[in-house]
């Protein structure tokens, strides 16, 4: 009897504290300042799925793990953790040089004066100097997508007139 109180009660806390780390996606998310409703919104990926993905202990597909890479413009090795070595400052800067990145994408894309399309240009020729890699970084999402109804608030769905309301006083 007192096995079975044993197993039902669930893991022992020596297993919880072995439980192994396989990736580092929430710390590479949070160090680019993305949230992850925003991930959400731009992938169409339920966010308690997401959720679940970025625990360091899930285990993941390739697929999930591409995904990953993909939204989060990183080289995969940058996700997958090394008992070696910690999280590295140069991935904070990496991180930075892709937002500055992301920006000088939706600059460019901005109809401007002649003189300032070549200073955007410039800039992201730099910055590919600095990083090769930066040279397939996109720009940010657009905002004010679409998005279909079912995802929008009550509020949005059924709004409130102000004649409605009654304050108390």
């Amino acid at each position: 009897m007192d096995s079975k109180r044993e197993v039902s009660e669930g893991p022992a806390p020596e297993y919880k504290s072995r439980r192994k780390s396989y990736h580092r996606i929430a710390k590479v998310r949070v160090q680019q300042g993305r949230s992850l409703r925003s991930i959400a919104r731009q992938s169409g990926i339920a966010l308690r799925v997401l959720r679940s993905q970025e625990r360091p202990g899930s285990n993941l597909t390739l697929q999930e793990l591409y995904f990953w890479k993909d939204i989060l413009d990183v080289p995969i090795e940058i996700l997958l953790v090394d008992r070696d070595e910690p999280l590295t400052e140069s991935l904070r800067d990496r991180a930075c040089l892709v937002k500055i990145m992301k920006t000088v994408m939706a600059l460019s894309e901005i109809p401007t004066s002649t003189r300032l399309s070549r200073l955007v240009g410039t800039l992201k020729d730099q910055l590919i100097d600095l990083m090769p890699e930066l040279s397939d970084v996109r720009s940010w999402p657009s905002t004010g997508s679409h998005r279909p109804i079912e995802l929008l608030g009550r509020a949005v769905r059924e709004p409130i007139a102000v004649d409605q309301l009654r304050f108390s006083r």
